[in-house]
């Protein structure tokens, strides 16, 4: 009986150390998950006791505003998130029931900031509103983001850094949307922008379809058009004419679509002499033309519509150094004008909705000159930046949400082709195309323009060309060799990913097929000059595309997707602001670990104000599309833990809002894009766990703005690049585990925010600073 009874002790104390032992393994391998910084999100998620305890209160005094008389409101706003400590800083962004107006955001720091144990209270007495603001628009709290201060950065327990870390510095705290009070904002403006029947008229038309259109006109005021509803029904003619009187006998210059039912067309010149006309502005609406200007013997030369939104969304530039800037289309202002000649402003295109350049020309008999000007502030100022001599100004082109334009002129023998890639600052020479001239330039990515050109100066004995480039401008294939003694009016690529290329070619129209390369010729009945082009979209449309390339069958949730409008049905991890079903109400898709499978939608780059996409922990392959560079409102952009393959888009870096990166724990190749430079508005790059190779571009140097550069474990090579000593506010930079060579630059002793820095696992010959700032621990 002893010995059964010792057994049986024995037997349960051997018991019980196993499932203790167990116990343990559990919990280590379950602490392990929770702490390891490979597979988790980068930011910091906030302590879960104020998710459901949280208070926030905005406070407007008075709700109701106008503008002519106080033009200010007084702002208060309280915060009380438990276990969270805000900092002073944040803002808070309302946005208004009409398209074209723009968003109204309040600076908090510029605000007085108090703190009572765990409640915030900013007060702004005087918060003074932008003029002028479209009569009897109504805005609405749509976002608020408040500074905190986070955890620190976690280490892996199986890896541990080698560096201490700083105190860390405070990051944005998003408040989720269901914690904003429902708060208005209603403005009146001093004056009136458009009159009562013009308000009606001008509802800014948000009856979007998946649609296309090309408008060219010419002499005597012909026009003619062809779009996405005549293309599907293959109905004849094939360009059909708008009849109108407005412009009768005149021959027309510019033109540009504001939205599907809005256009502006400009004048005059007369096609057979050559000479210009009696200048004018016309408005068409669905067709419907109407003379809102007239500039006598001043003839304007070209037209710009920005997107709806902008600030002076409309300018035209003509003869005697003019430009005109406009709110609404009906009421034109001259814009001040700093140059040194009397110039003749021959095309306008912008950069951004506030940075545009002018083209002009100064000639006297064969003395020429071309002058470039700029604009910083949407139109309203212009100043000479850069002259030319010997060569007279013809065409410009710039390419939005970049720094890049091209522009061509005429020289005594041919034609030149110019281009500057930081915004004007500097100008280089391209090309030389000897014989032709009056080239027309359409330039629809920073590396990919289309250009018509006729004989030169009249002499009719060489073919028209037309050329295209995708290496930026340095080559050009000719595509297309026209008849001796052709005129290219104008040339320009649209349609559903720039999937169709028109040219106006004496009084034909010239369609080129990029997808068949082929060309197509059809005859009107005028001289043809001028062209504009225009698309837009459903929201369903695009998302239904979406939804079948990532097997939206097969997501965990797909909640009422497919069923009707997207916004107004609720479709799954989709945010609108709107229901109207346009492409423009989407703001935010979040459909994190959803069990999405297969690749991403090209047309998801069609989402005009979209400022969230968080795809993050699912099964995506492919590459990430070009179009998405289109997306310049994007401020988050999270794909990490996918499958994604191929290299990272250089179009990433026309996302000119973006603020957060997240691209690791992917399959992603090649070298890291120059163009990533461009995100001056990033805080967060985190590209680690990829495939990765090549130098680091020293463009990042760029990134002032930028917080956190996370590029571990990749096949990075070559030397550090000082110009990273550039980014006054970098707090964090990790670098290990890849191939680079060399050592720490000297001037990186500037980065003085430095909390966290990792280069270990490389092939340094000297891993320390010359001068390590106090923050960062060196050690290992």
């Amino acid at each position: 009986s002893f010995f059964r009874a010792s057994l049986l002790r024995h037997l349960c104390l051997f018991y019980m150390a196993n499932v203790l032992a167990l116990g343990l393994t559990f919990a280590y391998v379950f602490l392990a998950m929770l702490t390891s910084g490979e597979t988790s999100a980068p930011v910091p998620h906030a302590p879960p006791e104020w998710r459901s305890s949280a208070k926030l209160s905005v406070t407007l005094i008075p709700s109701t505003v106008n503008v002519s008389t106080d033009g200010s409101v007084g702002v208060q706003v309280t915060a009380e998130f438990p276990g969270l400590e805000l900092g002073s800083s944040g803002f808070l962004s309302l946005e208004p029931n009409d398209a074209v107006q723009s968003r109204l955001v309040l600076d908090l720091t510029s605000c007085s900031h108090s703190v009572v144990q765990e409640k915030s209270t900013w007060n702004c007495p005087q918060w003074v509103l932008p003029q002028p603001i479209l009569d009897g628009t109504t805005y609405h709290l749509t976002r608020v983001d408040l500074s905190q201060r986070p955890s620190p950065l976690a280490s892996s327990p199986d890896e541990p850094r080698h560096h201490s870390i700083a105190p860390a510095a405070t990051s944005s705290l998003e408040v989720p949307f269901y914690l904003l009070p429902r708060v208005s904002l209603n403005v009146l403006s001093s004056t009136l922008l458009l009159d009562s029947s013009s308000a009606a008229n001008l509802s800014f038309y948000d009856n979007y379809t998946n649609y296309w259109v090309f408008l060219v006109g010419g002499d005597n005021g012909a026009m003619y058009y062809r779009d996405s509803v005549m293309q599907a029904s293959g109905s004849s003619p094939a360009w059909a004419p708008l009849n109108h009187s407005a412009s009768a006998g005149l021959g027309l210059t510019g033109m540009c679509y504001f939205n599907k039912s809005m256009v502006l067309v400009v004048g005059s010149r007369n096609y057979t002499t050559d000479v210009p006309g009696p200048g004018f502005v016309m408005l068409g609406l669905d067709g419907h033309f109407t003379t809102v200007l007239s500039t006598g013997a001043t003839a304007l030369m070209s037209v710009l519509c920005k997107s709806p939104g902008a600030l002076l969304p409309f300018i035209a530039v003509g003869m005697s150094s003019t430009i005109l800037v406009s709110d609404d289309g009906l009421q034109w202002v001259a814009a001040t004008v700093n140059v040194s000649l009397s110039t003749t402003f021959v095309s306008v295109s912008c950069l951004s909705e506030s940075v545009c350049l002018a083209l002009g020309k100064w000639e006297q008999g064969l003395n020429w000159k071309t002058v470039v000007a700029k604009t910083v502030d949407s139109g309203q100022t212009w100043t000479e930046i850069y002259t030319l001599s010997g060569e007279r100004a013809m065409d410009l082109s710039c390419v939005m949400n970049s720094a890049t334009c091209y522009f061509s002129t005429e020289i005594y023998t041919g034609s030149m082709l110019h281009k500057t890639v930081d915004a004007g600052r500097s100008f280089s020479s391209l090309a030389r195309w000897d014989v032709l001239s009056n080239v027309r330039l359409h330039c629809y990515w920073t590396d990919q323009c289309i250009a018509g050109a006729g004989s030169w100066l009249g002499r009719w004995d060489f073919p028209a060309q037309i050329r295209m480039t995708t290496d930026g401008g340095y080559t050009w294939s000719t595509t297309l060799m026209g008849r001796i003694g052709d005129f290219v009016g104008d040339c320009r690529c649209g349609g559903i990913n720039n999937e169709m290329c028109v040219c106006t070619v004496n009084n034909r129209v010239a369609i080129y097929s990029v997808t068949n390369g082929t060309w197509t010729n059809i005859t009107l009945g005028a001289t043809l000059g001028p062209m504009a082009d225009f698309e837009s979209y459903f929201a369903g449309d695009i998302l239904a595309d979406f939804y079948s390339q990532a097997n939206g069958r097969q997501w965990l949730n797909n909640d009422n997707w497919l069923i009707g409008n997207p916004c107004s049905h609720n479709w799954y991890g989709v945010l609108c602001d709107g229901s109207s079903g346009s492409a423009s109400d989407v703001i935010s898709i979040k459909l994190s670990a959803n069990g999405l499978n297969g690749s991403l939608s090209a047309l998801l780059g069609l989402l005009p104000r979209l400022r969230t996409m968080e795809l993050e922990v699912n099964q995506l392959r492919g590459t990430i599309p070009s179009s998405f560079g289109q997306l310049s409102n994007l401020q988050h952009l999270s794909l990490y833990n996918n499958l994604l393959t191929g290299s990272i888009t250089p179009e990433l870096g026309y996302c000119s809002s973006l603020q957060l990166l997240a691209l690791f724990n992917n399959q992603l190749s090649g070298s890291i894009p120059a163009n990533l430079g461009l995100l001056v508005s990033l805080k967060s790059m985190f590209l680690y766990n990829n495939q990765l190779s090549g130098t680091l571009p020293p463009h990042l140097g760029n990134l002032s703005a930028l917080h956190w550069l996370d590029l571990h474990n990749n096949k990075l090579q070559g030397a550090l690049p000082p110009e990273l000593s550039k980014l006054p506010n970098l707090r964090a930079l990790d670098l290990s585990r890849n191939q680079l060579t060399g050592r720490v630059p000297d001037s990186w002793s500037s980065l003085t925010q430095l909390t966290f820095f990792d280069i270990s696992d490389n092939s340094m010959s000297d891993y320390s600073f010359v001068n390590t700032p106090a923050a960062v621990d060196m050690s290992f």
